[in-house]
């Protein structure tokens, strides 16, 4: 006589696309919570890029004060807040154009160039001088008279 056999159960499948997914899963948190803390890395053409667009639009948003939070600190030494939001209402921007990045030889600063448009029409070509200051990328030279 030939014992019988029963069949499978699946259990062993269950347990695999159970064990499959909270692995799934788990690695998904983990690379989202590394996300989050650490950022996404840019390099410093991309950041100091960014940091010089959200000026520009700063400025044309008609806010100077903003804007100027974004100077680097031997800039906003330099130069007083009302004075700089004085420059910046005289020039009313109205739009800007990001161009090329090149990097300094130190990795910490970055030339950035820009072509702004004020209300008027009027296009002026402009290099942004950016560097890496505390973590954040922060302009310190521009169109503004100094």
């Amino acid at each position: 006589m030939t014992p019988r056999l029963s069949p499978l159960s699946g259990q062993p499948t269950r347990h695999l696309a159970m064990t499959s997914g909270v692995l799934a899963l788990s690695g998904c948190t983990m690379a989202t919570v590394a996300w989050l803390f650490l950022g996404a890395v840019q390099p410093p053409e991309a950041a100091a890029s960014t940091a010089v667009a959200t000026f520009a639009s700063r400025l044309a948003d008609g806010t100077p004060d903003s804007a100027y939070d974004l100077l680097c600190a031997a800039t906003r030494t330099e130069l007083d807040r009302s004075d700089f939001a004085g420059w910046a209402r005289r020039q009313a921007l109205a739009d800007h154009w990001v161009g090329a990045a090149v990097v300094g030889a130190d990795r910490t600063s970055v030339t950035v160039g820009a072509r702004l448009t004020g209300a008027d029409g009027t296009a002026q070509a402009v290099s942004f001088e950016v560097i890496a200051e505390q973590g954040t990328w922060r302009v310190c030279t521009g169109p503004w008279p100094r």
